[in-house]
């Protein structure tokens, strides 16, 4: 029996995924990523010691069979997804062989938005006041007679801020269930049998409580872009806000995983607070996106992926975490369709407004065309400094320069 294995079924595309698989090689461990169309992910050119198996990954079998491929030469320690298609997959997978991780009931339940507002209202846990599911376009009346208007309608199950809307007048409410409800494969190809939900809109500012087995590992401001949509512009860790206010955030977060099971693994808790209550808007089973932890990295000194790697494994890991430095994320959205193309080089903008990084997520010049989600982000600066206002200011700078001068 050679190197210990950690399985990776099928990875995020950006952000995280690179990041987990090189944490498991500097924990001694052979990675290896099932995926059924590993060109989609583009960081492998850099990576000589990943093994890819090419399979079927909507198969629970296929994913076994693969897996077992692996054990016959090496002790399977670890199976995982970065991917939220693929969380209760590796988490079934997990199970089956004896190994550390989060219970797939619980992902499941998460990962239904509708089933997980119903449980936390059930146990007084602020969420949006009203939650209804729309199966078939026949029920959408009913369900906006239900929750009134503006209200938010978006995908059951889904990712990304993909089809998530406020909507003011009925007509754009049935036209945006509609589409969702027509929606027959995820842009990872897999058959679903959509839902709709309809939920009440919930004022306020938005932050998100990074949790890893059932602790709070910090609280995250969050800034997005312009309504009806929801698409996140950019993320300051720690947030800067009061302590009460802090440990308000993260101990609703606390309680909402544990009241869904989720007591083993990582959660990306998102909550909106109005001044005066707060409400879970949902919990995603999984570390969080949008290279928060790349944030908490610079700030603390503690790499979110290699602890999560930790625990999964039973090794010990940090238990107090403070931030020394206060960070800053803007991501690079054009305001508008046009050709794209950043003008000088990363460094020279890095250099002219005191950033930590900046990079490019596309190959330039780019016709860009909003999608109004995650897809609208072509790249991300990201500042530091002890002073919370500093970084901020920095970052945001940085990026009205990209976006003001750079869109032909």
């Amino acid at each position: 029996m050679t190197a210990r294995a950690a399985v990776f079924v099928e990875s995020n595309t950006t952000g995280s995924g690179a990041d987990f698989i090189n944490s498991a090689i500097r924990l001694g461990l052979k990675p290896f990523l099932l995926a059924n169309k590993a060109d989609r992910y583009g960081f492998l050119e850099a990576m000589q010691d990943v093994e890819v198996l090419s399979c079927d990954t909507s198969s629970d079998q296929t994913i076994t069979a693969a897996i077992d491929t692996i054990a016959v030469d090496h002790a399977v320690s670890l199976v995982i997804s970065t991917s939220d298609y693929y969380l209760q997959a590796a988490a079934r997978q997990a199970k089956r062989l004896g190994l550390t991780a989060p219970d797939p009931d619980a992902i499941a339940m998460c990962q239904d938005k509708a089933i997980q507002a119903q449980v936390l209202a059930h146990q007084g846990i602020g969420v949006p006041t009203d939650h209804v599911t729309v199966n078939t376009v026949a029920d959408i009346d009913e369900a906006l007679f239900k929750v009134g208007l503006p209200c938010i309608v978006k995908p059951v199950v889904g990712t990304g801020s993909i089809n998530v809307r406020l909507v003011r007048a009925q007509r754009d409410a049935r036209a945006m269930a509609t589409a969702i409800l027509a929606a027959k494969v995820n842009d990872r190809g897999q058959t679903v049998q959509n839902r709709a939900l309809l939920m009440s809109y919930v004022e306020g500012r938005e932050f998100s409580v990074e949790i890893l087995d059932a602790e709070v590992i910090g609280v995250t401001a969050k800034h997005l872009g312009p309504l009806p949509y929801f698409v996140e512009t950019g993320h300051d860790f720690p947030a800067p806000i009061p302590e009460k206010l802090t440990q308000q955030l993260g101990e609703t977060a606390q309680r909402a995983v544990l009241t869904l099971g989720l007591d083993k693994g990582p959660a990306h808790v998102e909550l909106r607070y109005d001044g005066d209550a707060i409400k879970v808007i949902e919990i995603n089973p999984r570390l969080a996106g949008g290279n928060i932890p790349t944030l908490m990295r610079l700030a603390t000194g503690h790499d979110m992926t290699e602890m999560v790697l930790r625990s999964a494994l039973g090794l010990s890991r940090p238990k107090d975490i403070d931030a020394k430095v206060h960070t800053a994320l803007r991501f690079i959205i054009p305001g508008h369709n046009s050709w794209f193309s950043p003008i000088g080089k990363r460094g020279q903008i890095r250099a002219q407004f005191g950033l930590e990084d900046v990079t490019y997520y596309r190959q330039f010049p780019v016709n860009f065309r909003c999608t109004y989600d995650f897809n609208d982000r072509l790249g991300h600066v990201i500042a530091t400094d002890p002073s919370p206002v500093s970084a901020m200011t920095r970052a945001d700078n940085a990026i009205v320069h990209i976006c003001r001068s750079k869109e032909n």
